[in-house]
């Protein structure tokens, strides 16, 4: 890793540079790799929390903040923007995470199902979804997104974003350059934004 490179530390874990490194020698390839959000690190490996699946287009809170009058812990997390506020996100995001949560509550997100007293009065998420939202307002998650592959929701594990390979091919330095200059053709756009860092040097 050369010193250009060192703000990788900031989107990936010490020993997870290592692994993409140690993969990209033995293939011979390069790996450009999404950066993920700073927050989510913390939660990586941790009992109850899981990587953002590829069905999951929510997007991730940047930011603790204060719902319903308590301080939620949301930075790092996929949260119903809808609950959590414009204050979870980045200026300028808060628009789009509500449009994609929209979409998302539409198809694998189970309805809220609250008792007469407003907390969760539910057991398993109905068949065909996989995703519910803590609406447990006591709870430090208030508002973030749980994922549950048995559907039973006390095993439902709230969801952090992931590690995201963008692509991988032969080495061929010229290649990287154009990746991070913004020329290749289909990862222009994160290039642009700052997001394609090397996993590998050699």
């Amino acid at each position: 890793m050369q010193s250009d490179d060192i703000d990788v530390l900031k989107h990936m874990r010490p020993k997870d540079v290592i692994v993409f490194q140690d993969a990209a020698k033995h293939f011979n390839v390069y790996i450009a790799v999404r950066r993920t959000n700073t927050a989510s690190l913390k939660y990586i490996g941790v009992a109850g929390y899981v990587p953002k699946r590829l069905d999951c287009k929510p997007k991730t809170a940047d930011q603790d903040g204060i719902v319903e009058g308590q301080l939620r812990e949301l930075a790092g997390l996929v949260v119903d923007p809808t609950i959590v506020g414009e204050a979870a996100f980045k200026p300028g995001k808060y628009k789009k995470a509500v449009t994609e949560w929209e979409k998302f509550s539409h198809t694998l997100l189970g309805p809220p199902m609250l008792d007469v007293d407003g907390r969760p009065a539910y057991t398993y998420i109905p068949p065909g979804k996989f995703y519910a939202v803590q609406l447990d307002n006591s709870h430090k998650h208030y508002g973030c997104l749980m994922f549950s592959a048995s559907s039973l929701i006390t095993a439902g594990r709230y969801i952090q974003r992931r590690l995201r390979p963008l692509c991988h091919r032969p080495c061929e330095r010229q290649d990287l350059e154009r990746l991070r200059l913004g020329n290749a053709a289909r990862p222009a756009a994160y290039a642009r934004k700052g997001i394609v860092r090397r996993a590998a040097l050699h």
